[in-house]
């Protein structure tokens, strides 16, 4: 037996982002019943890859004013544990890798009109009875010549394996134009498309949220109706170990 349960419940519906652009890219029954499955019993994680990266590059967004040379000290650390700690080896050089991939998208573009907030913000959007968490590794705002004041935010992208990457084209549209929905569903300021980005860190491309959103808010939609309805009746994995679930 555990100290502690490995897996968690979501007795009402609730998606990530990643939960959903899986969801919208599959037309598979039985994947998408094993989406909910996850999504419904998620499993407790020790620790996910590009951790510390991922955290150096939120810190960025917060306080490195632009800088790159922000990233000196958190990559002079991980070289360090990359040589004195064998069993940190590999995750040290990958995230290595990820911040040097980052630097290079960061600096070919031009960033001096916005201003960065909080590492990370979460917004939640409720779609046909689905809760949709939507992480911003940063938020955005960016205020006009005319003084008006828009949003936008930032999800990071550590894809790099042909796994991880599959439907990445099709993810990162439906991650920005998410961004976009959920911003605009708060009612504070107004988002724009443009500052609605997936920034896909590997793969060396930033994509923005585009002005036509219809049909995509449709499918969503559709697609939350229809994973409202089957939740009840999922059933949790062979091993499930969480709480009472029926």
């Amino acid at each position: 037996m555990r100290d502690t349960p490995l897996y968690r419940l979501n007795r009402q519906p609730r998606f990530s982002v990643n939960h959903l652009t899986k969801y919208l890219s599959t037309a598979n029954a039985k994947q998408r019943e094993n989406i909910i499955r996850d999504a419904k019993f998620p499993k407790k994680i020790p620790v996910s890859l590009y951790q510390q990266s991922k955290k150096a590059i939120q810190e960025f967004f917060s306080h490195g004013n632009g800088d790159i040379s922000f990233f000196d000290e958190p990559l002079s650390r991980l070289a360090t544990k990359a040589r004195r700690d064998e069993f940190a080896r590999d995750e040290a050089i990958r995230c290595i890798k990820a911040i040097e991939a980052f630097k290079n998208i960061y600096s070919k573009r031009r960033w001096n009109m916005f201003r960065f907030g909080p590492s990370v913000a979460d917004i939640m959007l409720k779609v046909e009875g689905v809760a949709i968490n939507v992480r911003l590794d940063a938020t955005i705002t960016q205020i006009t010549e005319n003084q008006h004041l828009n949003s936008g935010g930032i999800v990071l992208f550590h894809a790099k394996t042909p796994e991880s990457r599959k439907n990445i084209e099709l993810r990162r549209r439906q991650v920005s134009s998410l961004i976009l929905w959920s911003l605009g569903d708060q009612g504070n300021i107004e988002p724009l498309p443009r500052l609605c980005i997936s920034f896909d860190v590997f793969g060396g491309e930033l994509v923005k949220a585009t002005d036509s959103q219809s049909t995509f808010r449709t499918n969503v939609r559709s697609s939350c109706r229809e994973a409202a309805t089957m939740w009840p009746r999922v059933t949790p994995p062979a091993d499930y170990d969480g709480p009472e679930w029926t």
